[in-house]
């Protein structure tokens, strides 16, 4: 490449034939996953906080959640009608109000 001339990137060229482009947007899971383990390892102090936070939350919703974000992310959608980003937005903030969550 010549120094005085700019190539961006993507070029005007065709994809490589041996390159499958997925049809779906790749998303990492990395926020979840670590919030799950999070949740996991602090579960006894993190149940006792759900329900001042989310006060639509009942017993037994909370009984269910078997520790995971997933399944935290899941009742969010359905109680209070949060889009899954939301959700995850909302679950990652809250671990952070409790020093939980660190980030990095």
């Amino acid at each position: 490449m010549n120094k005085n001339t700019k190539e961006s990137w993507p070029s005007n060229k065709a994809p490589l034939p041996h390159v499958k482009v997925p049809w779906y947007p790749i998303k990492p899971m990395t926020k979840l996953k670590e919030a799950s383990e999070i949740i996991q390892s602090n579960w006894v102090e993190v149940k006792s906080k759900l329900s001042q936070r989310w006060v639509d939350f009942t017993d037994r919703d909370i009984a269910q959640l078997r520790a995971k974000a997933e399944d935290l992310c899941h009742l969010l959608e359905k109680k209070y009608l949060y889009t899954k980003e939301r959700a995850e937005d909302e679950i990652v903030k809250f671990l952070t109000e409790h020093g939980w969550y660190k980030k990095q």
